[in-house]
Protein backbone atom coordinates (compact mmCIF):
# COMPACT_ATOMS: atom_id res chain seq x y z
CA UNK A 1 0.00 0.00 0.00
CA UNK A 2 0.90 3.55 -0.95
CA UNK A 3 2.47 5.69 2.51
CA UNK A 4 -0.72 8.18 3.51
CA UNK A 5 0.34 11.66 2.43
CA UNK A 6 -0.13 13.89 5.08
CA UNK A 7 -1.62 17.48 3.96
CA UNK A 8 -2.72 21.08 5.52
CA UNK A 9 -0.17 21.72 7.79
CA UNK A 10 0.03 24.44 9.86
CA UNK A 11 0.16 25.98 13.18
CA UNK A 12 -2.37 28.40 15.01
CA UNK A 13 -2.79 30.08 18.41
CA UNK A 14 -6.56 30.12 18.35
CA UNK A 15 -8.23 27.92 21.33
CA UNK A 16 -5.29 27.06 23.59
CA UNK A 17 -7.76 26.76 26.26
CA UNK A 18 -9.13 23.90 24.80
CA UNK A 19 -6.72 21.79 25.69
CA UNK A 20 -6.06 19.77 29.30
CA UNK A 21 -2.76 20.41 29.97
CA UNK A 22 -1.14 17.63 31.98
CA UNK A 23 1.74 19.01 34.24
CA UNK A 24 3.72 15.50 34.35
CA UNK A 25 4.49 16.30 30.61
CA UNK A 26 7.46 18.71 29.69
CA UNK A 27 7.25 19.20 25.92
CA UNK A 28 4.44 18.08 24.30
CA UNK A 29 1.48 19.02 26.94
CA UNK A 30 -1.63 17.22 25.05
CA UNK A 31 -3.46 16.39 21.90
CA UNK A 32 -6.90 15.31 20.41
CA UNK A 33 -8.50 14.29 17.61
CA UNK A 34 -9.84 17.75 16.01
CA UNK A 35 -12.38 15.44 13.86
CA UNK A 36 -14.68 13.51 15.14
CA UNK A 37 -16.23 11.84 12.19
CA UNK A 38 -14.46 11.32 9.26
CA UNK A 39 -15.01 9.06 6.01
CA UNK A 40 -12.30 7.31 3.88
CA UNK A 41 -10.90 9.62 1.82
CA UNK A 42 -11.49 12.99 3.53
CA UNK A 43 -9.02 13.99 6.15
CA UNK A 44 -8.43 14.27 9.90
CA UNK A 45 -7.10 16.87 11.55
CA UNK A 46 -5.07 16.20 14.53
CA UNK A 47 -4.03 19.40 17.72
CA UNK A 48 -1.60 19.13 19.94
CA UNK A 49 0.51 22.01 22.42
CA UNK A 50 3.75 22.70 22.81
CA UNK A 51 5.50 23.72 26.21
CA UNK A 52 7.31 27.39 26.48
CA UNK A 53 10.12 23.94 26.74
CA UNK A 54 10.01 23.65 22.91
CA UNK A 55 12.23 25.76 20.79
CA UNK A 56 10.71 27.53 17.75
CA UNK A 57 11.85 26.54 14.49
CA UNK A 58 13.03 23.10 16.05
CA UNK A 59 11.28 19.80 14.48
CA UNK A 60 8.74 17.83 16.06
CA UNK A 61 7.79 14.33 14.52
CA UNK A 62 3.78 13.15 14.49
CA UNK A 63 3.28 9.46 13.47
CA UNK A 64 0.02 8.53 12.82
CA UNK A 65 -0.51 4.81 14.34
CA UNK A 66 -3.07 2.14 13.52
CA UNK A 67 -4.89 -0.33 16.16
CA UNK A 68 -4.59 -3.66 15.65
CA UNK A 69 -6.43 -6.28 17.72
CA UNK A 70 -4.29 -9.16 18.62
CA UNK A 71 -1.28 -7.51 17.31
CA UNK A 72 1.19 -4.59 17.87
CA UNK A 73 0.08 -1.13 16.55
CA UNK A 74 1.09 -0.52 13.47
CA UNK A 75 2.83 2.50 11.99
CA UNK A 76 1.02 4.21 9.51
CA UNK A 77 3.36 7.41 8.71
CA UNK A 78 5.82 9.16 10.47
CA UNK A 79 6.65 13.04 9.48
CA UNK A 80 8.90 15.85 10.49
CA UNK A 81 7.39 19.05 10.53
CA UNK A 82 9.11 22.52 11.69
CA UNK A 83 7.79 24.42 15.26
CA UNK A 84 6.30 27.70 14.48
CA UNK A 85 3.75 27.72 17.58
CA UNK A 86 2.61 26.44 20.79
CA UNK A 87 -0.55 25.21 19.15
CA UNK A 88 -0.06 23.05 15.71
CA UNK A 89 -2.00 21.16 13.70
CA UNK A 90 -1.86 18.13 11.14
CA UNK A 91 -4.42 17.02 8.52
CA UNK A 92 -3.71 13.17 7.75
CA UNK A 93 -5.72 12.09 4.54
CA UNK A 94 -7.43 9.01 5.17
CA UNK A 95 -6.90 7.27 1.59
CA UNK A 96 -9.94 4.62 0.38
CA UNK A 97 -6.75 2.05 -0.26
CA UNK A 98 -7.16 1.88 4.19
CA UNK A 99 -9.74 -0.12 3.45
CA UNK A 100 -7.97 -2.82 2.34
CA UNK A 101 -7.22 -3.63 5.63
CA UNK A 102 -10.55 -4.11 6.46
CA UNK A 103 -11.97 -7.37 6.48
CA UNK A 104 -15.49 -9.51 6.00
CA UNK A 105 -15.59 -9.93 9.95
CA UNK A 106 -14.90 -6.19 10.76
CA UNK A 107 -18.00 -4.98 8.64
CA UNK A 108 -20.14 -7.87 9.64
CA UNK A 109 -19.74 -6.86 13.06
CA UNK A 110 -19.65 -2.49 12.39
CA UNK A 111 -15.92 -2.43 13.09
CA UNK A 112 -13.96 0.11 11.77
CA UNK A 113 -10.34 1.47 11.56
CA UNK A 114 -9.04 2.80 14.60
CA UNK A 115 -6.02 5.73 15.20
CA UNK A 116 -3.82 7.20 17.57
CA UNK A 117 -0.97 9.71 17.36
CA UNK A 118 2.23 9.65 18.51
CA UNK A 119 4.22 12.95 19.11
CA UNK A 120 7.95 13.17 19.31
CA UNK A 121 10.60 15.79 20.63
CA UNK A 122 13.99 15.32 20.46
CA UNK A 123 14.30 11.99 22.44
CA UNK A 124 10.32 11.82 23.90
CA UNK A 125 7.59 10.45 22.61
CA UNK A 126 4.14 10.81 23.91
CA UNK A 127 1.04 9.13 22.91
CA UNK A 128 -2.21 11.08 22.75
CA UNK A 129 -6.11 9.08 21.54
CA UNK A 130 -5.05 5.45 22.45
CA UNK A 131 -7.68 5.07 24.71
CA UNK A 132 -10.82 6.97 22.76
CA UNK A 133 -8.89 6.59 18.82
CA UNK A 134 -10.25 8.34 15.67
CA UNK A 135 -12.43 5.30 14.38
CA UNK A 136 -13.56 5.30 10.26
CA UNK A 137 -16.13 2.38 9.37
CA UNK A 138 -16.74 1.35 5.65
CA UNK A 139 -20.02 2.95 4.72
CA UNK A 140 -21.48 0.21 1.66
CA UNK A 141 -23.47 2.23 -1.32
CA UNK A 142 -27.07 2.02 -0.52
CA UNK A 143 -29.29 0.20 -2.89
CA UNK A 144 -32.57 -0.92 -2.63
CA UNK A 145 -33.42 -4.22 -4.17
CA UNK A 146 -29.83 -5.06 -3.49
CA UNK A 147 -29.60 -7.17 -0.46
CA UNK A 148 -26.39 -7.05 1.77
CA UNK A 149 -24.62 -9.65 0.35
CA UNK A 150 -21.99 -10.42 3.05
CA UNK A 151 -21.88 -14.27 3.19
CA UNK A 152 -19.06 -14.44 1.64
CA UNK A 153 -15.35 -13.26 1.95
CA UNK A 154 -15.06 -11.79 -1.64
CA UNK A 155 -15.55 -8.42 -0.02
CA UNK A 156 -14.85 -5.05 0.24
CA UNK A 157 -12.63 -5.08 -2.82
CA UNK A 158 -9.04 -4.30 -2.47
CA UNK A 159 -7.85 -1.46 -3.90
CA UNK A 160 -5.74 -3.06 -6.44
CA UNK A 161 -9.18 -3.87 -7.98
CA UNK A 162 -9.85 -0.43 -8.82
CA UNK A 163 -6.53 0.49 -9.72
CA UNK A 164 -7.64 -3.02 -12.58
CA UNK A 165 -10.95 -0.68 -12.97
CA UNK A 166 -9.06 2.94 -14.10
CA UNK A 167 -6.35 0.97 -16.32
CA UNK A 168 -9.71 -0.75 -18.03
CA UNK A 169 -11.87 2.01 -18.00
CA UNK A 170 -11.85 2.91 -21.86
CA UNK A 171 -12.40 -0.36 -22.93
CA UNK A 172 -15.31 -0.62 -20.41
CA UNK A 173 -16.75 2.35 -22.05
CA UNK A 174 -16.11 1.15 -25.26
CA UNK A 175 -17.90 -2.26 -25.69
CA UNK A 176 -20.85 -0.98 -22.97
CA UNK A 177 -21.65 1.72 -25.47
CA UNK A 178 -21.36 -0.31 -28.44
CA UNK A 179 -23.71 -3.09 -26.69
CA UNK A 180 -25.64 -0.60 -24.90
CA UNK A 181 -25.47 -2.15 -21.38
CA UNK A 182 -24.11 -0.76 -18.18
CA UNK A 183 -20.65 0.21 -18.01
CA UNK A 184 -20.46 -0.25 -13.74
CA UNK A 185 -22.41 -3.88 -14.59
CA UNK A 186 -19.33 -4.62 -16.91
CA UNK A 187 -16.88 -3.35 -14.59
CA UNK A 188 -18.33 -4.08 -11.43
CA UNK A 189 -18.55 -8.43 -12.96
CA UNK A 190 -14.40 -8.38 -13.75
CA UNK A 191 -14.23 -6.51 -10.43
CA UNK A 192 -16.12 -9.05 -8.55
CA UNK A 193 -13.79 -11.45 -9.94
CA UNK A 194 -10.61 -9.97 -10.54
CA UNK A 195 -10.76 -9.54 -6.31
CA UNK A 196 -10.71 -13.14 -6.11
CA UNK A 197 -8.21 -13.41 -8.60
CA UNK A 198 -5.63 -11.13 -6.67
CA UNK A 199 -6.16 -13.54 -3.57
CA UNK A 200 -3.07 -14.74 -2.29
CA UNK A 201 -4.60 -18.15 -1.93
CA UNK A 202 -5.48 -17.71 -5.48
CA UNK A 203 -2.49 -16.58 -7.69
CA UNK A 204 -0.91 -19.66 -8.03
CA UNK A 205 -3.94 -21.10 -8.80
CA UNK A 206 -4.91 -18.88 -11.62
CA UNK A 207 -1.46 -18.18 -12.80
CA UNK A 208 -1.47 -21.96 -13.39
CA UNK A 209 -4.80 -22.17 -15.22
CA UNK A 210 -4.30 -19.31 -17.55
CA UNK A 211 -0.59 -20.71 -18.25
CA UNK A 212 -1.53 -24.32 -18.66
CA UNK A 213 -4.42 -23.92 -20.78
CA UNK A 214 -2.26 -21.82 -23.18
CA UNK A 215 0.10 -24.37 -23.44
CA UNK A 216 -2.80 -26.83 -25.18
CA UNK A 217 -3.39 -27.55 -28.68
CA UNK A 218 -6.91 -27.43 -30.57
CA UNK A 219 -7.03 -30.32 -31.09
CA UNK A 220 -6.22 -31.58 -27.72
CA UNK A 221 -8.82 -29.16 -25.79
CA UNK A 222 -11.89 -30.52 -28.25
CA UNK A 223 -11.14 -34.15 -27.87
CA UNK A 224 -11.35 -33.22 -24.09
CA UNK A 225 -14.50 -30.29 -23.77
CA UNK A 226 -16.85 -33.34 -22.54
CA UNK A 227 -14.73 -34.89 -19.96
CA UNK A 228 -16.48 -34.66 -16.59
CA UNK A 229 -15.32 -35.20 -13.48
CA UNK A 230 -16.71 -35.55 -9.52
CA UNK A 231 -13.25 -34.01 -8.78
CA UNK A 232 -13.68 -30.63 -9.95
CA UNK A 233 -9.51 -29.97 -9.95
CA UNK A 234 -9.47 -33.14 -12.15
CA UNK A 235 -11.95 -31.66 -14.44
CA UNK A 236 -10.04 -28.52 -14.96
CA UNK A 237 -7.08 -30.84 -15.53
CA UNK A 238 -8.20 -32.97 -17.99
CA UNK A 239 -10.27 -30.92 -19.38
CA UNK A 240 -9.19 -27.14 -20.35
CA UNK A 241 -12.53 -25.67 -21.19
CA UNK A 242 -13.51 -25.97 -17.47
CA UNK A 243 -10.70 -23.44 -16.88
CA UNK A 244 -11.22 -19.62 -15.96
CA UNK A 245 -9.05 -17.42 -17.98
CA UNK A 246 -7.98 -13.92 -17.65
CA UNK A 247 -8.65 -10.75 -15.21
CA UNK A 248 -12.89 -11.31 -15.26
CA UNK A 249 -12.26 -15.63 -15.01
CA UNK A 250 -14.19 -16.45 -18.03
CA UNK A 251 -14.53 -20.00 -18.51
CA UNK A 252 -13.23 -21.18 -21.80
CA UNK A 253 -16.21 -23.13 -22.64
CA UNK A 254 -18.75 -20.16 -21.79
CA UNK A 255 -16.34 -18.13 -24.08
CA UNK A 256 -16.72 -20.37 -27.07
CA UNK A 257 -21.10 -20.98 -26.03
CA UNK A 258 -20.74 -17.03 -26.67
CA UNK A 259 -18.63 -16.73 -29.95
CA UNK A 260 -20.82 -19.68 -31.93
CA UNK A 261 -23.26 -17.56 -31.01
CA UNK A 262 -22.41 -14.61 -32.33
CA UNK A 263 -19.21 -14.97 -34.69
CA UNK A 264 -19.52 -12.15 -36.37
CA UNK A 265 -19.14 -9.79 -33.38
CA UNK A 266 -15.13 -10.62 -33.92
CA UNK A 267 -12.61 -9.18 -36.07
CA UNK A 268 -11.66 -12.40 -37.58
CA UNK A 269 -14.19 -15.78 -37.96
CA UNK A 270 -13.42 -19.56 -37.81
CA UNK A 271 -11.49 -19.11 -34.58
CA UNK A 272 -10.69 -21.92 -32.31
CA UNK A 273 -10.16 -22.75 -28.33
CA UNK A 274 -6.36 -21.39 -28.93
CA UNK A 275 -7.29 -18.43 -29.97
CA UNK A 276 -10.07 -17.52 -27.90
CA UNK A 277 -7.62 -18.65 -25.05
CA UNK A 278 -5.42 -15.71 -26.54
CA UNK A 279 -7.97 -13.73 -26.49
CA UNK A 280 -8.76 -13.79 -23.21
CA UNK A 281 -6.03 -13.62 -21.38
CA UNK A 282 -5.64 -9.54 -22.82
CA UNK A 283 -7.67 -7.37 -21.13
CA UNK A 284 -9.83 -6.33 -24.70
CA UNK A 285 -10.85 -9.81 -24.88
CA UNK A 286 -11.58 -10.23 -21.48
CA UNK A 287 -13.65 -6.73 -21.51
CA UNK A 288 -14.94 -7.72 -24.77
CA UNK A 289 -16.48 -11.44 -23.14
CA UNK A 290 -17.80 -9.61 -20.03
CA UNK A 291 -19.97 -6.94 -22.05
CA UNK A 292 -21.20 -9.81 -24.15
CA UNK A 293 -22.36 -11.74 -20.81
CA UNK A 294 -24.00 -9.01 -19.65
CA UNK A 295 -25.75 -8.40 -22.62
CA UNK A 296 -27.09 -12.23 -22.91
CA UNK A 297 -28.67 -11.23 -19.38
CA UNK A 298 -29.65 -7.88 -20.22
CA UNK A 299 -32.12 -9.90 -22.89
CA UNK A 300 -32.91 -12.37 -20.47
CA UNK A 301 -33.88 -10.06 -17.86
CA UNK A 302 -34.68 -6.66 -19.01
CA UNK A 303 -38.53 -6.85 -18.89
CA UNK A 304 -38.50 -8.19 -15.55
CA UNK A 305 -36.45 -5.55 -14.25
CA UNK A 306 -38.65 -2.44 -15.73
CA UNK A 307 -39.10 -1.04 -12.53
CA UNK A 308 -35.53 -1.68 -10.81
CA UNK A 309 -33.15 0.89 -9.67
CA UNK A 310 -30.27 1.06 -11.68
CA UNK A 311 -28.06 -0.22 -9.16
CA UNK A 312 -30.28 -3.49 -8.50
CA UNK A 313 -30.38 -3.88 -12.07
CA UNK A 314 -27.07 -3.83 -12.18
CA UNK A 315 -26.78 -6.75 -9.56
CA UNK A 316 -29.16 -8.74 -11.24
CA UNK A 317 -27.13 -8.63 -14.27
CA UNK A 318 -23.69 -9.31 -12.33
CA UNK A 319 -25.02 -12.17 -10.66
CA UNK A 320 -26.02 -13.57 -13.87
CA UNK A 321 -22.06 -13.11 -15.26
CA UNK A 322 -21.42 -14.71 -11.68
CA UNK A 323 -23.82 -18.37 -12.19
CA UNK A 324 -24.40 -18.16 -15.54
CA UNK A 325 -27.92 -19.78 -16.84
CA UNK A 326 -29.10 -21.36 -14.14
CA UNK A 327 -29.40 -17.79 -12.32
CA UNK A 328 -32.55 -17.41 -14.99
CA UNK A 329 -33.49 -20.77 -15.26
CA UNK A 330 -34.16 -20.57 -11.22
CA UNK A 331 -36.09 -17.06 -11.49
CA UNK A 332 -37.90 -18.50 -14.68
CA UNK A 333 -38.86 -21.72 -12.93
CA UNK A 334 -40.27 -19.59 -9.98
CA UNK A 335 -42.34 -17.01 -12.34
CA UNK A 336 -44.34 -20.24 -13.65
CA UNK A 337 -45.71 -21.43 -10.10
CA UNK A 338 -45.75 -17.63 -9.09
CA UNK A 339 -46.59 -14.84 -12.21
CA UNK A 340 -45.70 -12.19 -9.54
CA UNK A 341 -42.17 -13.36 -8.18
CA UNK A 342 -38.76 -10.98 -8.46
CA UNK A 343 -35.73 -11.47 -9.33
CA UNK A 344 -33.56 -11.46 -6.34
CA UNK A 345 -29.61 -10.33 -7.17
CA UNK A 346 -26.51 -12.56 -5.23
CA UNK A 347 -23.12 -11.69 -5.55
CA UNK A 348 -24.15 -8.89 -7.76
CA UNK A 349 -24.83 -7.06 -4.35
CA UNK A 350 -21.46 -6.76 -3.72
CA UNK A 351 -20.85 -4.43 -6.63
CA UNK A 352 -23.98 -2.24 -5.78
CA UNK A 353 -22.64 -1.75 -2.38
CA UNK A 354 -19.09 -0.32 -3.93
CA UNK A 355 -21.21 1.39 -6.93
CA UNK A 356 -19.45 4.69 -6.36
CA UNK A 357 -16.13 3.30 -6.12
CA UNK A 358 -16.63 1.46 -9.34
CA UNK A 359 -17.73 4.36 -10.93
CA UNK A 360 -15.20 7.00 -9.62
CA UNK A 361 -12.18 4.39 -10.89
CA UNK A 362 -14.07 4.29 -14.21
CA UNK A 363 -13.80 8.34 -14.57
CA UNK A 364 -9.77 7.91 -13.41
CA UNK A 365 -7.20 7.63 -15.51
CA UNK A 366 -3.73 6.09 -14.02
CA UNK A 367 -0.85 8.16 -14.62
Amino acid sequence: MKPIKALGLKNTEENIDTFKISTNKKYVLSGNWVSKSVEFGNKAKFRFLLSNEVRLNGWVTITLMRIRESFFDEELLSEEMRITGRTMEMDFLMTKDLIDYLDIKDIRENKGLKFYCRVTYLDDTYEFEEKSPLEIKFKPDYCSGATEYLKEDNFPYKSKVFEKISEISDLVKYFSKKHNVPEVAVAGAIADEYNVVIAPKRKILDWFQDGIVDLYPDIYIKLTKNMISDNETITKLRNPTMNDLGIGNIKLDNAKKIYDLIPTEFDNINWDYEDLVEYLNTNIGCVHFASLTIKIAQSLFGKYMINYSDCTKEAVLVTFYKQGPKYFNRFYKNLQSNPSASIVPGEGSRVAMQRSRITQALSTKLK
